[in-house]
């Protein structure tokens, strides 16, 4: 038979490995299972060329802010990729600010074309103080507000608007907004600055996860070989 301490260090490895695993797992694993993805709190622009954002020319893959103004100058067209809230796509010589939040995305269109994305849940707002805007849906259902009328859009619909108007949709939804060369003078946002990219998030890789736990199950059998030990002179039953 084995003795005392040769059971109690081998209790004692299995405790400490047990002990260990279950911490790990609990730090690194349960916060990420049934997590959800966390609002994307940018965008990234997507260009044939330079555009203008904040006063500021940036290239292909800056990093856009809720609050920023974009001007996209002919012949250049453009896509501000906003995640799980959907897209914007700009054509040439358009000028908008853009503003959203986990639930919404809002365009103030100062002139030109936008074309707006927006995904499940989040809903779409185009805002314009030109006249003669033409709205077109492709899909979803959009509403159109004036001062004196609202006026409902289905998918493969269009409409001119006569007045300033605030167009909005729930999505899943696209429409495209067209002011033309309106010529409305908008006041540069204060608001929203540029980078060279999106942030990432903080989590650890998967891989590296697996090898830390590993690492550490194999520490923990060496701390218990250290503490509990193995009794000189014990020999088998």
């Amino acid at each position: 038979m084995k003795s005392a301490l040769a059971i109690e260090g081998g209790l004692l490895k299995k405790f400490l490995a047990l002990a260990l695993v279950t911490a790990l797992y609990t730090m690194f694993v349960l916060p990420t299972a049934g997590a959800t993805s966390p609002f994307q709190a940018s965008g990234q622009l997507v260009s044939t060329g330079n555009v203008v954002i904040n006063s500021a020319e940036v290239s292909n893959g800056a990093t856009v802010l809720p609050g920023s103004r974009i001007t996209v100058k002919a012949p250049v067209q453009a896509t501000i990729n906003l995640g799980s809230l959907g897209k914007v796509d700009a054509a040439p010589n358009t000028d908008f600010t853009i503003d959203f939040t986990a639930s919404g995305i809002v365009i103030t269109l100062n002139y030109g074309s936008v074309t707006l994305t927006t995904q499940s849940g989040i809903t779409g707002e185009v805002k314009t103080g030109c006249a003669g805007v033409r709205v077109q849906v492709a899909s979803g259902n959009v509403s159109v507000k004036t001062d004196d009328k609202t006026e409902t859009l289905g998918a493969g619909k269009s409409s001119r608007i006569a007045k300033p108007s605030d167009a909005t949709s729930s999505g899943p939804a696209t429409f495209t907004e067209n002011a033309g060369a309106c010529g409305a003078v908008a006041t540069a946002p204060t608001g929203g600055t540029t980078g060279a990219g999106a942030g990432g998030g903080s989590s650890l890789p998967s891989g590296l996860t697996i090898a830390i736990i590993g690492g550490s199950i194999a520490a923990a059998i060496g701390a218990g070989i250290a503490l509990g030990g193995r009794p000189n002179n014990v020999s088998p039953a």
